[in-house]
């Protein structure tokens, strides 16, 4: 199991049973301010690098020496071309797509940022530090302990390799997917059943893990104490993927959740951009 493959089907359930005009946009293949090459460009971009799909002139989204991390992954699981192979730290991701998107790096660091980066977060969704379960018990913290075995259990500082920091990142973009999707408290019944059979050939912890975070409250604090320096870009696009902007709570939303990031609002307005969505501010 893979929790890239995962965020992949949640991705496609949300379109499905919201109707998100972004993501149906991009699952085929439209072009919007920059999204040209469908679902996997956008959820490459998401995660970190962008690969462009065969054909495309789209560029990767990775500069000279900036890691191809989860994009090359989704590349390879989506069918793409991947990208450069190089394998650096991950820390500098987001600053990367900013800079990709405004031309410029992002030089501001956030204080709420977990110290340890992705070795925090793992332990903050696992409960590995604590001996506790994670955040939401049965939810994607489960889910990412389950697939990365005895990864969760490490000693403190004990470093994460290239596979396990995918994983962990394709588990917070998938918790800001989901938490996102019920921010207008708007996600009825019927919907969720469609969310469920648009993810298709999920397994049974899979469907556990989304229904947990389904019915988990709203906590834009707790989602953003989790993004560590770098990857403030990617949440936020991610958040913004699931999300239609077609109600007045969801651009509250997404206000809070960039505010928590600490990002600017020409930087959040050129992510809008970056899709095809409405921009929030003016």
């Amino acid at each position: 199991m893979s929790l890239a493959k995962t965020l992949m089907k949640v991705a496609i359930g949300v379109a499905v049973a919201k109707g998100v005009s972004t993501l149906a946009k991009n699952m085929g293949g439209g072009s919007a301010s920059g999204a040209g090459g469908g679902l996997g460009d956008m959820l490459g971009g998401m995660l970190g690098g962008g690969s462009s799909s065969a054909g495309s002139t789209r560029p990767s989204g990775r500069s000279a020496g900036q890691s191809g991390g989860l994009g090359d992954l989704m590349g390879d699981l989506l069918g793409n071309a991947g990208g450069n192979a190089a394998r650096s730290t991950r820390s500098g991701r987001g600053g990367d797509l900013l800079e990709e998107v405004l031309g410029q790096k992002r030089t501001t660091s956030r204080s709420t940022a977990p110290k340890g980066g992705l070795q925090d977060v793992l332990e903050q969704m696992t409960g590995a530090r604590s001996g506790r379960g994670g955040q939401n018990a049965g939810g994607i913290g489960d889910l990412l302990g389950s697939v990365l075995g005895g990864a969760a259990a490490r000693p403190a500082g004990g470093a994460l390799r290239v596979e396990e920091e995918e994983e962990v990142s394709a588990a917070l973009m998938l918790k800001a997917i989901i938490q996102a999707v019920k921010c207008d408290c708007d996600l009825d019944a019927s919907e969720k059943q469609k969310l469920m059979q648009a993810m298709g050939d999920a397994s049974q912890a899979e469907v556990q893990a989304v229904n947990a975070e389904l019915s988990a409250p709203v906590d834009v604090d707790a989602l953003v104490r989790m993004v560590p320096e770098g990857m403030e870009a990617q949440v936020y696009l991610a958040s913004l993927s699931a999300i239609d902007l077609d109600r007045q709570e969801e651009a509250q939303y997404l206000h809070a959740l960039a505010q928590g990031l600490e990002l600017q609002p020409h930087e959040v307005n050129a992510l809008h951009d970056r899709i095809g969505a409405p921009q929030i501010y003016r």
